[in-house]
């Protein structure tokens, strides 16, 4: 198993950023809690990604909270009786509805990430469409040069 930290459902996210890998033993400590069924760590570097973006992490925790009080919500919910559901319904509803606009949110910022991303791409495949012959000289000399052993 590849030692990286997944975001299920945001698999664009780590498109975006470079992270240091870290083997099971450098494995960071995450600030995110991990009760939340969509993440899960398998190896990059959290701290590196909150660092750069403060306002995901923000995001991020903010949905964590959320998801907590809505599971804990619908117990409380199943549990009370016919005269009290009435009331955790609507404090539920409110859950639900301030969960959708944090996840919104961080949808539109991965999306403005992804775009930034999708733009420095774009910069880089015109400069090598420009460069092209230098990077094929480049290459056929990196390659003749390794096969012909020592340089001194």
């Amino acid at each position: 198993m590849s030692p990286r930290f997944v975001l299920t459902g945001c698999c664009f996210l780590f498109f975006l950023w470079c992270g240091d890998r870290y083997t099971e033993a450098q494995k960071p400590e995450s600030p995110v809690p991990y009760s939340h069924p969509h993440w899960k760590p398998r190896g990059k570097n959290w701290n590196a990604l909150f660092k750069k973006h403060p306002e995901f992490q923000k995001l991020l925790q903010e949905e964590v909270r959320l998801e907590k009080e809505t599971r804990t919500l619908v117990k409380k919910f199943k549990d009370a009786p016919e005269s009290e559901q009435k009331s955790i319904r609507k404090e539920l509803e409110n859950v639900v509805t301030e969960h959708f606009q944090v996840r919104q949110q961080r949808r539109l910022y991965e999306l403005k990430l992804m775009e930034e991303r999708i733009q420095i791409l774009r910069e880089d495949i015109e400069d090598r469409d420009k460069n092209a012959g230098k990077i094929v000289k480049k290459r056929m000399n990196d390659l003749l040069e390794s096969e012909s052993g020592w340089k001194f």
